[in-house]
């Protein structure tokens, strides 16, 4: 009778690390899936001040004080991954990942401000983060239907800048400058995965993406402001189909 309970022990025990290991295999390969999310992201103007001639009247002028401005642009975002596991280990693997997300993460500044001579006018000022994407390795350990990891890698992100001066009546006038272009920054982050059948799995992601300052043009002066700490914080919810 003893010797029945071993092995029956043992065979529980062979069946359980079995279980383990053949989890573990599920996420080995190739995988593609969708993500849903929010961003929240961070960028600070700082710009000279400067004069300028009010149009109505070349006696009076506009004075732009010297400007510090924090922008925290945020948003939905939604978009595709594919990726490549590696077990290097029963339970450790390495992995890469590309995804490319559609986001409209933005937020506008007004100031009003009134010139020497009292035309009045307005400043609207308004930074976009659009569509984002990164290309990362992965590191992760396996434990039963269980993976956690941690990302890092390149990423990028469709930036908009714009700045528009409206002076009031009686003269009504305006003057605008805009900035577009893609930046090139790092992602860092992680997320846990959990499968659910032998071939989808289900996860939640965090990846903070830095893209570091630029030059953007202002409104009504040639000299132009710098945009520094542009980045985000993106919290996503996704599905991976493995093949």
């Amino acid at each position: 009778m003893k010797k029945n309970i071993l092995t029956g022990l043992a065979a529980l025990t062979l069946l359980d690390v079995s279980a383990e290991l053949a989890s573990a295999q599920n996420w080995n390969g190739p995988y593609a899936g969708v993500h849903l999310g929010y961003s929240s992201g961070t960028a600070d103007l700082t710009a000279p001040g400067f004069n300028f001639f009010a149009p109505r009247d070349p006696a009076g002028r506009f004075t732009s004080a010297a400007r510090g401005e924090t922008y925290n642009p945020e948003g939905p975002l939604g978009g595709g991954h594919i990726g490549y596991n590696f077990l290097v280990h029963p339970n450790w693997l390495v992995g890469v990942e590309a995804d490319i997300t559609a986001a409209s993460a933005s937020e506008t500044v007004a100031a009003n401000f009134l010139s020497t001579d009292g035309v009045a006018a307005v400043r609207t000022s308004k930074v976009h983060l659009g569509t984002q994407g990164t290309v990362r390795g992965r590191l992760g350990y396996a434990a039963g239907p269980w993976l956690v990891y941690a990302t890092g890698g390149v990423a990028f992100v469709e930036f908009k800048w714009s700045d528009t001066i409206l002076i009031q009546p009686p003269q009504l006038t305006t003057f605008a400058a805009a900035a577009s272009k893609t930046l090139t920054g790092y992602a860092v982050g992680g997320g846990a995965e959990r499968v659910v059948n032998a071939n989808l799995s289900v996860r939640v992601q965090y990846l903070y993406l830095d893209f570091g300052s630029e030059t953007v043009p202002l409104a009504i002066t040639s000299q132009p402001g710098q945009i520094s700490n542009i980045s985000a914080h993106q919290v996503t919810l996704g599905g991976s189909f493995r093949f």
